[in-house]
């Protein structure tokens, strides 16, 4: 989740239905046996059973996965920084949440381009 989570901060994660959550929230979810922090970029609908979430991580530029909504354990509102707590719950929070589904995967994909014809 850079640039956002870096490694050794903490997430705070409260239980969410999946219909309270929003597309920009972060979620914790299980993706193949693994608990992950992803963004909620979408949601797809099926013929049968409740839409399927689109997750993905701000430094993917991949398709996003689908998971079932009973695969969401919550919705992050918070973020424990060595600087301090980040709240996911203000204006500001939201609006850069539904930049960054647009914006942090091209510009990840730019900076990993930049950093091998640099030789970082």
């Amino acid at each position: 989740m850079e640039p956002l989570l870096k490694r050794g901060d903490r997430i705070i994660v409260a239980p969410a239905s999946a219909q309270r959550l929003v597309v920009g929230d972060l979620v914790l979810a299980e993706i193949d046996g693994r608990k992950v922090c992803h963004r909620l970029v979408g949601l797809r609908s099926q013929a049968q059973g409740p839409a399927l979430l689109l997750l993905r991580g701000d430094a993917a530029f991949s398709e996003p996965d689908a998971v079932a909504p009973s695969a969401c354990f919550g919705r992050v509102f918070a973020i424990i920084k060595p600087g301090g707590l980040v709240s996911m719950d203000t204006a500001s929070s939201r609006l850069l949440s539904k930049i960054a589904i647009y914006a942090f995967p091209p510009l990840m994909s730019l900076r990993r381009i930049l950093a091998r014809l640099l030789g970082r």
